[in-house]
């Protein structure tokens, strides 16, 4: 728990603000499946009541929308991808001409689709990732539509 002015304010109303936080940002829940709040890989997902954990950050799709890792982003329209994914506590070290991104994100036109490909590495900002943690993660969206 914080204090703030005298009052005590705690780790999950400290998440909770940073999910209303990515609403004002134009951020959608995060579902799986028919859950609205099923993907635990995001902060925009599941709500945690726990003092002061977890501590992670958004999934691909998100991080596509919030227009971040630009120079780490590597979209594919009918090709498979030969690299390395890292994870995002890895962005900075990022080594482009050596084939290293974030995210791959693959463009399916026939069915309407963008599929995002990540690594979700548990270190650093997302080193209490809930769900798939030090695993390849795929997320789909599609086209045309809000990120989710």
């Amino acid at each position: 728990m914080i204090a703030i002015n005298s009052h005590i304010i705690s780790f999950f109303f400290i998440i909770i603000l940073i999910a209303e936080i990515g609403h004002n940002l134009n951020l959608d829940h995060s579902r799986e499946g028919n859950e609205e709040y099923g993907d635990q890989t995001c902060m925009m997902g599941y709500s945690y009541k726990l003092d002061d954990l977890p501590k992670m950050c958004f999934n691909a799709p998100k991080g596509r929308q919030l227009g971040w890792y630009s120079s780490g982003q590597h979209a594919v329209v009918d090709e498979f991808f030969e690299g390395k994914i890292l994870g995002i506590s890895n962005y900075y070290d990022l080594v482009t001409s050596n084939g290293e991104i974030i995210m791959a994100i693959l463009n399916d036109p026939i069915n309407a689709l963008d599929w995002y490909v990540s690594f979700n590495r548990a270190t650093g900002i997302n080193e209490n990732v809930q769900e798939a943690p030090d695993q390849v993660l795929v997320h789909k969206r599609t086209q045309g539509t809000e990120y989710r």
